[in-house]
């Protein structure tokens, strides 16, 4: 692992994610069996999907809607904190968003985008092992009821993009 894990620093970047959106509820424990630190913000007025987040040893993890998480490592670094950070503000504010593709209604691949100019770039991706049978399908996960969310998003995704 390197470097220790500064669990004060982590619960510092957590707690400054609860006061960028201090009309959400969100729930903030330490010192669980699996994971440092852990923050549950339910689907609630002003956020249209649970989000969870937390420290697992040096990886901080985002879990959103149906994908089970997107990772950053190590904590110790202040990029990959910064980046994380961002992602998290950025799903709540409504400024990034989730697209998931799901077969036969359970989803298979995410992707973790932002917007880049008039189109998405992709930060980060998640897949489960999906057998080819079924129809796939595109759902996408963005907060439309955000804090921040007053600045108009680049266009609507298209097939291929």
């Amino acid at each position: 692992m390197g470097n220790l894990v500064n669990i004060t620093e982590m619960m510092a970047v957590f707690e400054a994610i609860r006061a960028a959106f201090p009309h959400l509820k969100m729930d903030l424990e330490r010192d669980k069996k699996q994971v440092e630190v852990r923050m549950n913000i339910p689907c609630q007025r002003g956020l249209v999907f649970d989000l969870k987040v937390n420290l697992r040893g040096d990886e901080l993890q985002l879990c959103a809607g149906a994908c089970r998480l997107f990772r950053w490592s190590p904590c110790t670094s202040a990029d990959v904190v910064a980046r994380f950070r961002e992602a998290v503000q950025g799903l709540i504010s409504g400024n990034f968003r989730i697209v998931e593709y799901c077969r036969l209604g359970k989803p298979i691949r995410a992707e973790l985008q932002k917007p880049q100019q008039q189109s998405w770039q992709t930060i980060g991706t998640w897949r489960r092992f999906s057998l080819p049978w079924g129809k796939e399908s595109l759902q996408i996960l963005q907060n439309a009821d955000g804090a921040d969310a007053v600045n108009p998003l680049p266009g609507p995704l298209v097939a291929g993009e």
